[in-house]
């Protein structure tokens, strides 16, 4: 709160532009502390943040990348941010970190594309941009941090009739099944919601 309070945030902004990596990472770990923060992510957004946090995305780094992918998936909580974030070419990277070895990038990218998927606006064009494939591979991952989102994600974008479609001609249908067996009862809800 002290570094929004001296108007810290613009010059950290500055930072995650920098040709050193070391400024980018500590520049990025600050921002991504403040994000939790509903006036720190309106500062961010109106300093001009968004498009670097984005570009920081396909970082060669994997820290940097873990945490751009964190700022993304706070900045996508806000209704009020979502489209600003998907405007600015979020999706894609976002979909390619759902296949990543990058395990904290990777849980950071699928919560904020289940975020995204709550709204009528992002639906279609996230399974245009190639989510629902990597989201359905998550399904069957042991690890809750990525099953659920992903499984709360298709729930979501199966709600338009183009998506519930191209669920089936992805050969989504076998991974729907294998959640109405899981033993995890909202797993199950998941699924049937996709299938009815």
């Amino acid at each position: 709160q002290k570094i929004l309070e001296a108007d810290g945030l613009a010059p950290l902004i500055a930072l995650t532009r920098s040709q050193s990596l070391s400024a980018q990472d500590s520049s990025l770990s600050a921002i991504f502390s403040l994000s939790f923060d509903s006036e720190a992510l309106s500062k961010l957004v109106e300093f001009g943040g968004i498009p670097p946090i984005v570009q920081l995305l396909v970082s060669p780094i994997d820290e940097i990348q873990a945490l751009a992918a964190g700022i993304a998936r706070n900045l996508s909580v806000s209704t009020d941010i979502e489209a600003e974030l998907v405007e600015a070419g979020v999706v894609a990277p976002l979909v390619s970190l759902l296949s990543t070895h990058n395990r904290p990038a990777q849980e950071h990218a699928v919560a904020a594309i289940k975020n995204l998927s709550s709204s009528a606006a992002h639906k279609v064009r996230l399974v245009q941009d190639g989510a629902l494939k990597p989201l359905l591979s998550l399904l069957p991952h042991a690890e809750a941090s990525l099953q659920e989102p992903a499984a709360v994600a298709i729930r979501n974008l199966s709600a338009h009739p183009k998506n519930k479609d191209r669920i089936v001609s992805d050969g989504g249908m076998p991974y729907i099944v294998a959640l109405l067996r899981s033993p995890d009862k909202t797993l199950q809800e998941h699924g049937a919601v996709v299938v009815r």
